[in-house]
């Protein structure tokens, strides 16, 4: 067992290169219907993703120009849509191929036998993204994979809740505040 994880997703997306993709799988899809927007229009919409502005805390106003800003409205799609092509381009080699594959974003659960499929398997996705992925290897049979702590026991998987040492058994209410008691 192992993960896999891109270092700073969201503001290493290269943005221009995943709208191109976004408007050639919408208006070129073989099985799809396209949209009635025309394509320009929808170019236009996305486009905005690959500048935006912030202001930081002295009053400068910058501009990241690529990447996706924490918190957009469209940063999940566009991150899944890159994360999902740079999949489909890994997965055409079949010697990346593991026992199982699972994904949530950018963090990629992968158990194999083979110690060298899980580096095959990076240096593929680095090589098809153009992105840094960093790889976590289990320890004694377990690993924590978005706060799941895996067990492998005989060929089966146990499941339970993974607390990392920091947590300190607060949670927020309502009002967003995170009470002492």
């Amino acid at each position: 067992m192992a993960s896999l994880d891109v270092t700073n997703l969201f503001t290493s997306i290269p943005t221009v290169r995943t709208v191109k993709m976004i408007l050639n799988y919408v208006y070129n899809h073989p099985d799809l219907t396209p949209p009635s927007i025309p394509r320009n229009i929808l170019e236009e919409m996305l486009i905005c993703t690959t500048e935006a502005p912030f202001r930081c805390p002295e009053g400068n106003l910058y501009v990241q120009h690529d990447g996706v800003t924490m918190g957009s409205p469209l940063g999940v799609l566009v991150a899944q849509a890159s994360m999902s092509a740079v999949e489909h381009d890994t997965f055409q080699d079949k010697e990346v191929n593991s026992q199982l594959y699972c994904k949530y974003i950018d963090d990629i659960f992968i158990c194999t036998h083979s110690l060298d499929l899980i580096e095959t398997l990076r240096s593929s996705l680095q090589e098809n993204s153009g992105l840094a992925f960093t790889i976590e290897m289990n320890s004694n049979g377990k690993h924590s994979f978005l706060d799941v702590l895996v067990r492998s026991n005989s060929g089966e998987f146990v499941t339970g809740v993974d607390r990392k040492p920091t947590n300190a058994d607060k949670c927020m209410n309502d009002q967003g505040e995170c009470s002492e008691k």
